[in-house]
């Protein structure tokens, strides 16, 4: 490399790299909440945020909302650990697991309210299954575990 060349490259690092000369750089605020605040376990499997910008989080113990302001904690019917999560545009935010998918739905006056979609599946072997992924389509979800997708 020639020194006129080095002499650009530290030009170019230097407007473009160094905050308030050049472009402003843009990073969003990272926040990391300990299982103390709120009020789960440690263990968290899938993340989705909502038409509204709420986070909600699969955790060992069930689903996790964050308004922005307080965390609320929805447990699974049996107490399955909720491996993942997906908003879709209707309002709903689905959830799997070991044996069990269904959906929240957000109440007025009780808050999110499970409903399960179990009953929907006539496979015998559906209770060994673990749901790893959901997909909300236009007219659809999927429900994806290692072996198969339901619909």
């Amino acid at each position: 490399m020639t020194i006129r060349s080095a002499l650009w490259v530290l030009v170019f690092v230097f407007l473009f790299e160094t905050p308030g000369i050049g472009q402003t750089r843009l990073r969003p605020e990272i926040i990391n909440y300990p299982n103390a605040v709120y009020q789960a376990q440690s263990q968290n499997w899938s993340i989705t945020q909502d038409e509204h910008g709420f986070i909600f989080v699969g955790n060992n113990e069930g689903l996790l909302s964050y308004n922005g302001a307080q965390w609320q904690l929805y447990p699974m019917p049996k107490h399955q650990i909720l491996r993942c999560v997906a908003a879709d545009h209707k309002g709903r935010i689905y959830g799997g697991g070991f044996g069990a998918f269904g959906y929240w739905q957000k109440e007025p006056l009780s808050g999110y309210v499970y409903h399960s979609l179990d009953r929907l599946i006539r496979d015998s072997m559906f209770s060994e299954e673990e749901i790893w992924k959901i997909i909300p389509t236009e007219n659809q979800v999927l429900f994806q575990s290692f072996s198969r997708i339901h619909l």
